[in-house]
């Protein structure tokens, strides 16, 4: 039977997309080095990736199965506020600094994106780390884009901010180094 595991803590990381994940080292070790935000996390949900089946009716004598493709991974990431202008620039925004006054503003809308890549939004990694002080858990997306963000006051006082970031299942990679001994 396997035990309780209680993650203490969640972090998370944003980086350019990795060009090949490769097998030798971590996901955190492949990731981490490029990284462009780093925040604590107060919720995580990762969701996604199903994989329905369908009946097929031949002539009415029996019924095949039909296996569907996996749908879109969804991540969504609590985070303690720390700065609109890294996190707003992921939904297609630009940043202008406010004259000598300290202020910094992000602008969502539509922006350009030279080369290859003709997208108002731009691919990102994003690595999940839950972490029990032992155990970890990585997750990763990879070449997910960020389609919504929100911010506000929650009811526990702290100004924190929520993003989605969503890729194609076979993006989606998670490992551990828990060893479950059943």
């Amino acid at each position: 039977m396997a035990t309780l595991w209680y993650a203490r803590d969640a972090k998370a990381w944003i980086a350019p997309t990795i060009a090949t994940v490769g097998t030798t080292t971590t996901l955190k070790t492949q990731q981490v080095s490029s990284v462009e935000f780093t925040a604590k996390c107060k919720e995580v949900r990762i969701s996604g990736g199903e994989r329905d089946l369908e009946a097929i009716n031949t002539l009415g004598i029996g019924q095949l199965d039909q296996q569907g493709r996996p749908t879109i991974i969804e991540c969504v990431l609590t985070l303690v506020y720390d700065d609109a202008t890294k996190t707003g620039t992921y939904l297609g925004g630009t940043t202008v600094t406010i004259g000598t006054t300290g202020f910094r503003r992000i602008q969502l809308g539509e922006h350009v994106t030279t080369g290859s890549d003709p997208i108002d939004r731009v691919r990102k990694s994003v690595l999940v780390e839950l972490d029990d002080g032992t155990n970890k858990v990585y997750a990763l997306l990879n070449n997910a884009y960020a389609t919504t963000r929100e911010w506000g006051l929650a009811a526990d006082g702290h100004v924190e901010e929520t993003l989605t970031f969503k890729t194609l299942a076979q993006n989606y990679y998670e490992e551990d180094n828990m060893n479950s001994g059943e």
